[in-house]
């Protein structure tokens, strides 16, 4: 995903880059839902999947408190209202997998429920 400098700023102020699936991932940043090694990751993780607007909130709510953000209370922003909704990515990755259907929600809460 390409970051605007102001969605940068979120991420800086959220926490750190990783090109890797790693432990210290807490999200995930996609515009769409494309089977990479990176979603499998955090759908196996039950990660939250963030459309890059949740890091437009970050930036804005960092600035306005003028400390780093963290997850938690007071820190970063709820993501809920951010998460990926890719219906035809979702449909995509049915017929791709050859399934009658995908959703994203319950694969994620399965990830949470074994991790």
């Amino acid at each position: 995903v390409k970051l605007t400098e102001h969605q940068q700023q979120g991420l800086v102020a959220v926490g750190t880059l990783s090109a890797e699936c790693s432990p210290q991932v807490t999200h995930l940043v996609a515009k769409c839902l494309r089977r990479t090694v990176k979603l499998m990751c955090a759908i196996c993780r039950g990660l939250p999947i963030v459309h890059p607007k949740y890091l437009d909130r970050c930036a804005a709510g960092c600035a306005a408190s003028s400390r780093r953000c963290s997850r938690g209370p007071g820190g970063a922003p709820d993501e809920r209202p951010d998460l990926l909704w890719d219906k035809d990515g979702e449909a995509a990755f049915a017929r791709r997998l050859s399934l009658p259907g995908y959703a994203l929600a319950p694969a994620l809460r399965r990830g949470r429920a074994h991790w």
